[in-house]
């Protein structure tokens, strides 16, 4: 919402910067006593003396247009104080006062009331704060409400912190109140650890709460955390984000627990934050803590998604967790790290975990670290093959080479199938060669590519099966709808699935995850249409 503000702001001052110049002159309305004006006159459009005297920030004209009608004086403060330049709501002492009209500013401020907020429930004074502009907080300050809270929530000193306008904060924690909350119940000093503004952080601290928290029970200390959770990084945080952290480690304990039970580690781990980690190991608990899943910091750490694609912060962090964590310990659902990392196709993180793992180890729904790696993450595959055991079947019976084939991974097939036992059927009596005939008509590649017919080939191909059966098993299953192997499909099997298809759904541009493919004929078939779940 702020970045919107801002721009509404920009726009506005766009507007005064190319409004019309008027052919009146403005002293002259305090020079005639003939001329009587009305408020509507004075001040409303672009070409009113009103509006180019703060356009040109002359504040003997804006002092004129008041002083022309003495005994009008007060109605017109009163229009003026209310009354706007443009859209937004924002009034006359807003618009000079988020522009940096300081002059007009101190002028209008003799004339009209301060606290008059424009639609998103911005005061001239938040409004000087948001520009950073210390001159024009300093005049308004004193005659403004320090605590109005904009729609957000956020007093000027809030907001100040959020900007890291130091200077600014500094002025206004004489007036204001450095306990307020906003909405989300954040203090400016949460605020300020948040956007990792030092400064304002180091300041706020001897006058406020560092034990408070906001309405997801998180500290200051998970407030810098959860930054790097919420926006996962490849590189070095920045300076100001660890120096808060630096700040608060002697203040907040590092093994209190917030939103969903994480921990200020479990949310840098899970961010790929390494210098946080780094900082946060010796005063943490590492095996015990656990979120509301059943999650370590290992596992979050190895599950995580970086936004660029790249790994270096959570392979960092998995490096420096490993040796002081259970690695075979199991999540709510019986995932292990290195399940969790096959699943989301983190090859580096799973050569790491490999040796120190069970690889064959299973979770709830019997689904191995293979199994999640033949949704498509081929390399992870190669580094999995060796270690395990490739026949094994998940509660549905299905094997690794039957979900790579119904999924038209032709790569992965073709890793799996000579270690596979291709005329396996799993609970329903299907084989790999039969999915695979299922997603003939399903899945096809970026380049128009059939994958469920070349994963059939690839499975015909093979002298254990045959192409008689390929014949079969495209002509049964090519152009409908498999029957249902069960009353009942287990819920993650489903969610599993379905994440594969819909992450590969036709855009303009494909995902690395799925090699570009996407569905064909229509969405994923759920339970009531009676269709299997691998």
């Amino acid at each position: 919402m702020g970045k919107t503000i801002r721009k509404t702001r920009r726009a506005t001052a766009t507007a005064a910067a190319t409004a019309p110049t008027a052919a009146t002159s403005i002293h002259s309305l305090a020079e005639s006593a003939d001329a009587q004006p009305s408020a509507e006159e004075l001040i409303d459009g672009l070409d009113t003396p009103l509006f180019i005297a703060i356009q040109r920030d002359d504040s003997e004209a804006v002092h004129a247009v008041f002083h022309a009608n003495p005994d009008r004086a007060e109605a017109l403060s009163e229009y003026v104080a209310r009354s706007g330049s443009g859209g937004g709501g924002v009034t006359f002492l807003g618009w000079a006062a988020q522009t940096g009209r300081t002059a007009c500013v101190e002028a209008l401020i003799e004339h009209v009331d301060a606290n008059v907020k424009d639609d998103d429930g911005f005061t001239p004074l938040a409004l000087a704060v948001l520009r950073g502009d210390l001159d024009c907080v300093k005049l308004l300050a004193p005659v403004s409400d320090p605590n109005a809270r904009d729609c957000g929530g956020d007093t000027p000193l809030a907001s100040a912190a959020r900007s890291g306008h130091i200077e600014i904060a500094r002025e206004l924690l004489h007036w204001s109140d450095p306990g307020a909350r906003n909405n989300s119940g954040q203090t400016p000093l949460l605020i300020a650890a948040e956007n990792g503004h030092a400064d304002c952080l180091e300041l706020l601290l001897p006058v406020s709460d560092k034990d408070a928290l906001d309405h997801d029970r998180k500290t200051a200390m998970m407030s810098v955390a959860h930054f790097a959770f919420s926006n996962p990084v490849t590189a070095d945080l920045n300076a100001g984000h660890l120096r808060c952290m630096d700040l608060l480690l002697p203040i907040n304990d590092a093994k209190a627990r917030g939103p969903d039970g994480y921990t200020a580690l479990m949310m840098a781990a899970g961010g790929g934050c390494r210098e946080l980690v780094e900082r946060l190991l010796p005063l943490s608990e590492i095996n015990a803590a656990e979120d509301k899943n059943g999650m370590t910091a290992l596992m979050l750490a190895a599950s995580s998604a970086p936004a660029s694609g790249e790994l270096q912060g959570q392979l960092a962090c998995v490096e420096l967790l490993l040796p002081l964590s259970e690695a075979k310990a199991r999540d709510s659902y019986g995932r292990t790290a290195l399940i969790l990392a096959a699943k989301v196709g983190h090859a580096e993180i799973v050569e790491r975990l490999v040796p120190v793992c069970d690889a064959n180890a299973s979770d709830d729904y019997g689904h191995t670290a293979l199994m999640m790696a033949a949704f498509g993450h081929l390399s992870c595959v190669d580094l999995l093959l060796p270690f395990i055991d490739v026949n094994a079947r998940n509660r549905q019976g299905r094997t690794a080479l039957m979900i790579a084939a119904a999924l038209g991974r032709v790569e992965c097939v073709e890793r799996l199938l000579h270690e596979s036992d291709p005329t396996a059927k799993d609970h329903g009596g299907l084989t790999a060669l039969d999915w695979a005939g299922w997603a003939c008509s399903r899945f096809v590649g970026p380049d128009g590519r059939n994958l469920g017919i070349e994963c059939a080939d690839l499975i015909a191909a093979d002298e254990r099966v045959g192409s008689a059966a390929r014949i079969a098993a495209l002509t049964k299953h090519g152009s409908e709808r498999m029957p249902r192997a069960f009353d009942a499909a287990h819920r993650f099997e489903q969610i599993a699935l379905l994440e594969v298809v819909d992450a590969a759904a036709p855009t303009d541009s494909t995902d690395d995850s799925t090699d570009g493919t996407v569905a064909v004929g229509g969405p994923i078939p759920r339970r009531a249409t009676g269709v299997r779940r691998l």
